[in-house]
């Protein structure tokens, strides 16, 4: 982990392509608080406490859902919620976020 809090996952072509959330838990980053991890919604975007703020590699993401939508108003548009914003079809690279960012 950088010092500003920052983490890189790796976007690999020819993987299952899926969320965000996904591709962190897969490779060992956990996207929530100690609290988050008791009581997130399991990926259905109802909560926002897997929010992430996208350092680099936001091109490998697909658009903003209607639920960021809604639970990011007033954040950054570099804020992403990790259940919700998917790997795009073909990306491959290094896509760098921040969990748990702070407002």
């Amino acid at each position: 982990m950088a010092s500003d809090g920052a983490v890189t996952a790796a976007v690999v072509a020819g993987e299952p392509k899926g969320t965000v959330r996904d591709l962190l838990r897969a490779q060992g980053i956990q996207v929530y608080n100690p609290w988050g991890q008791a009581m997130n919604c399991n990926g259905a975007g109802q909560c926002g406490l897997c929010a992430v703020a996208v350092v680099a590699g936001a091109d490998l993401l697909t658009e903003r859902t209607a639920a960021e939508g809604k639970h990011l108003k007033g954040k950054p548009d570099t804020w992403r919620l990790g259940c919700q914003s998917c790997v795009a079809e073909g990306a491959v690279g290094k896509l760098r976020v921040q969990a748990q960012p702070k407002a």
